[in-house]
């Protein structure tokens, strides 16, 4: 099994909520066998962000809405003393998701845990691996991660949650199932995943952003995250979508690896993120970092039909999570 002491969150009891609807913050104060919600803190200092979470006392359950995503973003924090234990919490964004399940009251749960850490578990590159009673009790990211590699992997009687009589209220701080770009799917049977400070299960494929077009059987693309280029090889087939419709607007088959490529990207691709925001794109880009040496060429064995244009969605078919499934 996998667990953290001390957990790598911060846990406390709401003392006042007066605030939470003109300011969006909350006071609180917090238990001493958690890290405090402070940038000075190693577990936040590092993160790069974090969440915060209401909890009722009586059910031990988040507060949020079904249509909610459990994205309040911690905004910033401030000492009130009482030891250096009470400490004001200030909220930013999708604070609506919460209040309109059930308004917070004084003496329900807070959580204030990073978005972003090392996953407790994480398969990179591999294939048929096989879990069988494994647990994960705590973690600074997200509880399983499997990303490029062949796949088919196998979790039984998996459980990530809380301990049997623990008063920790969150297993994980993130999501906790993640599989990205794997060529086939992962297999989760007789499992158990609860309490998690994201996702409970994410299965999805990767994709990158049409930066150019070079001729008709070559493409300039990004993968802001890392995903999608270190498996793909000749053969592999290749689709490419309309951001806002995501209508199929074309297809290939790969006839070499992907190859780095500069072309004066190098200078341009801090642009890339402020043009997608804007319209027409409108698209989100936070925690999608933008990188010159993520930047691809490829290549394809005929001509692309269609309306190839900058700023189409792409992704691998042949390496597309294929065929997951969850039973009990």
């Amino acid at each position: 099994a996998i667990d953290y002491d001390p957990p790598a969150y911060a846990q406390g009891r709401l003392t006042s909520v007066d605030r939470i609807s003109s300011s969006s913050s909350v006071e609180a104060v917090f238990d001493t066998a958690f890290p405090m919600p402070s940038s000075e803190e190693a577990v936040f200092s590092r993160a790069g962000g974090a969440k915060v979470a209401l909890w009722s006392a009586a059910t031990r359950t988040m507060l949020r809405s079904p249509e909610g995503a459990v994205n309040a973003w911690f905004a910033g924090s401030t000492p009130l003393g009482q030891n250096g234990t009470r400490w004001r919490i200030e909220i930013g964004g999708h604070l609506d998701a919460i209040m309109q399940a059930s308004p917070p009251q004084v003496g329900d749960l807070i959580t204030v845990a990073p978005s972003r850490g090392p996953h407790a578990l994480e398969l990179d590159q591999c294939g048929m691996v096989t879990l069988r009673a494994f647990h994960i009790y705590g973690g600074t990211c997200m509880g399983i991660v499997e990303h490029p590699g062949r796949g088919a992997n196998k979790y039984e009687q998996l459980r990530i949650g809380r301990r049997d009589g623990s008063s920790h209220l969150l297993s994980v701080t993130a999501d906790g199932f993640h599989s990205v770009g794997v060529g086939q799917g992962a297999t989760i049977r007789a499992s158990e995943i609860a309490f998690t400070g994201d996702d409970l299960i994410n299965i999805h494929n990767a994709i990158c952003i049409v930066l150019e077009r070079l001729s008709g059987t070559e493409l300039v693309v990004a993968d802001p995250k890392d995903t999608i280029f270190d498996t793909l090889g000749p053969g592999d087939d290749f689709a490419l979508f309309d951001l806002h419709t995501r209508e199929q607007v074309a297809s290939g088959i790969l006839a070499a690896s992907p190859k780095t490529y500069d072309g004066g990207w190098a200078e341009k691709i801090d642009g890339v993120p402020e043009t997608l925001q804007g319209p027409p794109y409108n698209l989100i880009t936070r925690g999608a970092p933008f990188t010159a040496r993520r930047v691809f060429r490829l290549q394809f064995d005929s001509p692309l039909a269609g309306d190839v244009r900058p700023f189409l969605l792409g992704q691998s078919l042949s390496k597309g999570n294929r065929n997951a499934t969850i039973s009990d």
